[in-house]
Parts: structure tokens; C-alpha cells; sequence
């Protein structure tokens, strides 16, 4: 896969509001992010503090009421929605705490079938879902259906599962959430390898310390506006 020259994502000016019953909650105010093409990004931030909010902006499934959005230089605002479709089933891959397999469907099968989907040839889908298999260390269990899969398998499924399209970037909210901390610093640390061997970015929408602590650059979200950031000296 060729890498942009563009950034994987910038962020100018994003204003989003929610409206629950009566009470009008402003979950992002005025926030602006550049994430450079193969970086390591984690946006932290309590509960509320509008980082899954921000990821859902960056990654087309929702609009911004104010603000612009450029996946890999391309304005989403200016495409229509069957565009915004086609970028994040081509360009994108999506990573969430619940993992969101088909319980039925093999490994194997939940990571094929989105390129089964795009009518994609079948010797290509092979040579795709048992590549982000095997990078996720699953290539031993491509054929056990969830329910025979530990938690951490699953996500690591559901990783492959992002991955097979060979995105330009993988966008995951909270993916450590639902396991318990020696399998998250396993997923961790593969996520890590990862980056560093396929420079494809990530971008974390997570309050999770062991994350935080091990990724490159931080930015710390607090009522829908950057407060801090951190980078690592390298």
C-alpha cells in the first residue's frame, strides 16, 4: 500500500453538540488536530470529555456542526455520504470495545467478509485475511468461531478484521476496555509492532493507563477541548 503525503487526519476548528432531553451538552469546542501519516496517536480523556466523540468526527461516522475534517487531504464535508462510505470501507478500518463479530462466522470468515462484500476476487481475500491473521497472531485459530476464542482472541479478530483492507489508518475506541490488564498490554504491545512495522496509523480514543503510558504522542481531552499533549523524546 502507498502512504499518503498527506496527513492521516486533520482536524480544524471542530464543534460538535449533543442534545439529551432538555439539556444541550457541547462535546467539542473548538478542537484542532494534525496526525502525521503512520503515527501512534492516543486521545485521552475521562468519561465525557469528547475523545469518542473526536474519533467518530475523524473517521466520517459523524458530522461536525462546525469545523472540517480531512482524511488524507480529502475534505469530508464535500463529499456525499456514499463517498464517505467508500473512504471508510477503503482507507479506514475500525476497532470498538464490544468487538462486533458475527457469531456465527468463523475467524476467518468475520475478516473476510467485508472484502466478500466489495466482490473482491476470492484468491485476493485469502491472501489478505490470512496476512492480517497471521499479524495478529491468530493464523492457529482462522477457523474457530468466537464463542472458542478468548477475549483477547476476539479483539485481535476484530484487529485482522481492520487491518484487511489495508487501511491508511485504524481508528479504535476504548479496544482494551473489556479485557483484563495482562491481555491489554498484550494487545498493546501488538498494536505497537505493528505501527512500527506497517507505519499504518492509530489513533486511541482510551483512558486506559497502560496505553497512555506507551504511546508515542498523547493528547489529553477535558470538556471537549485539547488541554495538554505529550510526546516522546523520540
Amino acid at each position: 500500500m502507498r502512504l499518503p503525503e498527506s496527513p492521516a487526519f486533520e482536524a480544524r476548528g471542530l464543534f460538535k453538540t449533543y442534545v439529551q432531553g432538555k439539556v444541550t451538552v457541547e462535546a467539542l469546542s473548538g478542537v484542532d488536530l494534525t496526525v502525521p501519516t503512520g503515527q501512534f496517536l492516543v486521545i485521552a480523556g475521562s468519561s465525557g470529555s469528547g475523545k469518542s466523540t473526536l474519533l467518530h468526527l475523524l473517521g466520517g461516522l459523524d458530522r461536525p456542526d462546525r469545523g472540517k475534517v480531512f482524511v488524507a487531504g480529502t475534505d469530508l464535508a464535500g463529499l456525499t455520504e456514499h463517498e464517505r462510505t467508500a473512504i471508510r470501507r477503503r482507507d479506514l478500518g475500525f476497532v470498538f470495545q464490544s468487538f462486533n463479530l458475527v457469531p456465527v462466522l468463523s475467524a476467518y470468515e468475520n475478516v473476510e467478509y467485508g472484502l466478500w462484500l466489495d466482490g473482491m476476487a476470492r484468491h485476493e481475500r485469502r491472501r489478505r485475511v490470512e496476512d492480517a491473521l497471521e499479524a495478529v497472531g491468530l493464523a492457529d485459530r482462522m477457523r474457530h468461531r468466537p464463542d472458542h476464542l478468548s477475549g483477547g482472541q476476539r479483539q485481535r479478530v476484530a484487529l485482522a478484521r481492520a487491518l484487511v483492507h489495508e487501511p491508511i489508518a485504524v481508528l479504535a475506541d476504548e479496544p482494551t476496555a473489556s479485557l483484563d490488564s495482562r491481555t491489554g498490554a498484550d494487545i498493546v504491545k501488538l498494536l505497537l509492532d505493528l505501527n512500527a512495522t506497517r507505519r499504518t496509523t492509530f489513533v486511541f480514543a482510551t483512558h486506559d493507563p497502560a496505553i497512555i503510558a506507551r504511546s508515542p504522542r498523547v493528547v489529553h481531552l477535558a470538556d471537549g477541548r485539547v488541554v495538554d499533549e505529550r510526546r516522546s523524546a523520540s
